[in-house]
């Protein structure tokens, strides 16, 4: 019997995380010790120590004032938006659950929805929000 060849395959490289105290975190690129402190960012992160992790002209500086696991902190923080208001709460038994728009009050009553609902008094042009509405 004739064998298939089987091809090998080389997982992707994951690095093993980083203590926060392991010196790797303080290593940066830059023309001098200066620099790679002032200018630091995680691009710029030469965490093997090595100067051929850097562009051409830097080289590799350890015991940086600056953090790499601090700047992806940052980073993480920054790509997160801001969530808007909302509405505060409100119980069953606020008034605002039973305001309905509609171009009179039959109308507001035979139509209570959802979508018709006005807690804050606001109705599409040619409604008015009317109360007292039991759905």
């Amino acid at each position: 019997p004739t064998q298939t060849p089987v091809r090998v395959t080389e997982a992707p490289v994951t690095r093993a995380p980083i203590a926060y105290g392991d010196a790797a975190n303080t290593r940066f690129c830059g023309v001098s010790w200066g620099m790679a402190s002032a200018e630091c960012s995680i691009e710029s992160s030469c965490p093997s120590g090595e100067s051929d992790e850097c562009p051409e002209g830097q080289t590799c500086h350890g015991g940086t004032s600056c953090h790499l696991l601090d700047l992806i902190e940052k980073s993480n923080k920054q790509d997160v938006p801001t969530p808007s208001p909302t509405m505060a709460p409100v119980t069953r038994e606020d008034p605002s659950n039973n305001r309905f728009c509609g171009t009179s009050w039959t109308d507001a009553a035979e139509n209570c929805t959802l979508d018709n609902h006005c807690p804050g008094n606001e109705c599409p042009s040619g409604k008015i929000c009317y109360g007292g509405i039991s759905a």
